[in-house]
């Protein structure tokens, strides 16, 4: 629809734990403003990837300022960094003053899992666009009870609660992905104007929650993060 009403924005960030939604949100996107089949070679298209060692370094980001000082062929030319979350700091500098720079028909799409590792200025200057796994018949099980607990519970009760989890759950990422799937219910109801959800917390702290809960599931799938770490770190999101 932003693209039908010309209301676009110079860089989207595509993020969350649904590769398939992000792709195939990006390859639809992508053919609507360059107006191309998506087969075949798209000169207004520039598709960059963490190389071999899984990182995009500084030479990438280079390489994207090059691409874009080109004229368009077309209306537009878009940038598609996948694996956004791999980005060097330094790329990351470099592309962001390439943002700041880039003329009215670039359109950049940052893809990545997690924006743990994205420049706060990168995050900032993008409609960030989240892509949650979300399973309907899985949001509720043994742990959605658990989670209710840890809201109402004092410090102490939450992390006796996590030594529990800790002691008989070995899949961490299990737990994480109900929790979240749980939490994006009751946040929709609370977008909805259900005020009886969790009613010490705001829809704005909700989705800042919820986005937290989704950080570290994603972490947890792709890296080795210690599960008592990814505890930790959602608990002392809480109230």
């Amino acid at each position: 629809k932003c693209a039908e009403n010309d209301t676009l924005a110079n860089v989207y960030l595509f993020y969350g734990p649904d590769e398939k939604g992000k792709n195939d949100a990006t390859t639809t996107f992508a053919n609507i403003l360059l107006k191309h089949d998506g087969v075949g070679f798209c000169p207004d298209l520039l598709v960059i990837t963490p190389d071999e060692n899984d990182r995009i370094v500084i030479d990438k980001a280079r390489e994207i300022k090059r691409f874009l000082s080109l004229s368009a062929l077309g209306q537009h030319k878009v940038v598609i960094v996948s694996g956004a979350e791999r980005m060097a700091e330094a790329a990351q500098s470099t592309l962001l003053k390439v943002l700041e720079e880039s003329p009215s028909y670039a359109i950049v799409i940052l893809l990545a899992k997690t924006i743990d590792s994205i420049l706060p200025t990168v995050i900032s200057r993008s409609m960030r666009v989240p892509f949650w796994h979300f399973e309907p018949e899985k949001v509720r099980g043994k742990f959605s009870e658990i989670i209710e607990k840890l809201v109402n519970s004092s410090i102490s009760e939450r992390y006796a609660l996590v030594e529990k989890i800790l002691k008989d759950e070995p899949n961490t990422s299990r737990v994480f992905a109900e929790w979240l799937n749980f939490w994006r219910e009751l946040f929709i109801k609370k977008l909805k104007g259900d005020s009886t959800i969790l009613a010490a917390y705001s829809a704005g702290e909700m989705a800042t929650i919820l986005t937290k809960l989704q950080n570290i599931h994603a972490k947890l799938i792709t890296t080795n993060m210690n599960p008592k770490f990814a505890f930790d770190e959602f608990v002392l999101s809480l109230k």
